[in-house]
């Protein structure tokens, strides 16, 4: 990862453009025939897409891809393009596996694709399997429970609170964790303990993590139950030991729920 060693406050002020490409490639051919792409806010994992970007693609691209691959070219998309915040815009909206999966492509447009950029694909991809499971993290749950207010929660004692899934696929799924209440002065906190997750009937849960949100507002920094990258089977509870604590709002008006990171699930019946 030596070359993404850097300062990436450079990366900022993409925001608030909306990206409208006709993409039309030559043989430099067939990435997607159009794309339309918004960039007013980037995901999760935008800008640490784009370090991997500005370090090995963008060099790669400028010197294999730039007869095609910019300002109006005859390539699709314009991520060869000297102004590497513009190039990656295009690069943001096709994804880098499809621009990876073209680039080592010997017949998309040799002797510019093929074995000729593959250390450089590889590198790429490579530090986004690291990066990514990451920063998908910082971004929050792919899912939401249900919503429950906390203002019952016991002081010196946990009570057992429930939340659903209602999503199509795995409706029904059920996370059941312990809550407590702890005042100390001013400061009141919950400690979610020991969650519990039972997948709906006929249905194979793979998640990666839970997180948490206070009033609609992702905990980030509760993220205990993040990285547990477990199987469900349907009907048989998982239950995950440990402890979160989160701040307190309002104890009177605080609600919580429980969000799955990269949840999928597979029919079993």
């Amino acid at each position: 990862m030596e070359r993404l060693q850097y300062n990436i406050k450079k990366f900022v002020g993409i925001g608030g453009l909306t990206v409208v490409m006709a993409l039309g490639f030559q043989n430099c051919s067939v990435l997607p025939s159009s794309h339309t792409g918004s960039l007013a806010s980037l995901d999760a994992c935008g800008e640490d897409l784009m370090v991997i970007f500005q370090n090995i693609m963008h060099p790669m691209a400028t010197a294999q891809c730039s007869k095609c691959h910019i300002p109006g070219g005859s390539g699709k998309g314009d991520f060869a393009g000297d102004d590497v915040t513009l190039a990656f815009e295009s690069f943001y909206a096709i994804g880098i596996d499809k621009v990876a999966q073209f680039a080592v492509d010997a017949g998309h447009n040799a002797p510019y694709t093929g074995a000729v950029n593959d250390a450089d694909v590889a590198e790429a991809l490579d530090e986004w399997e690291v990066i990514k499971p990451q920063c998908e993290i910082r971004g929050g749950a792919n899912f939401l429970s249900s919503v429950q207010n906390l203002s019952g929660a016991p002081e010196g004692g946990s009570g057992e609170y429930s939340f659903t899934f209602d999503s199509a696929g795995f409706n029904g799924t059920v996370i059941r964790l312990d809550v407590e209440k702890v005042v100390n002065g001013s400061s009141v906190t919950y400690r979610f303990s020991d969650p519990e997750i039972t997948g709906a009937g006929g249905q194979e849960l793979s998640i990666r993590g839970l997180v948490f949100y206070l009033n609609g507002e992702y905990q980030d920094t509760a993220l205990s139950f993040a990285g547990v990258n477990q199987v469900i089977s349907p009907g048989v509870p998982e239950q995950f030991s440990g402890i979160e604590i989160v701040q307190a709002v309002d104890p009177v008006t605080d609600e919580v729920q429980v969000g799955f990171i990269e949840m999928t699930y597979v029919d079993v019946n």
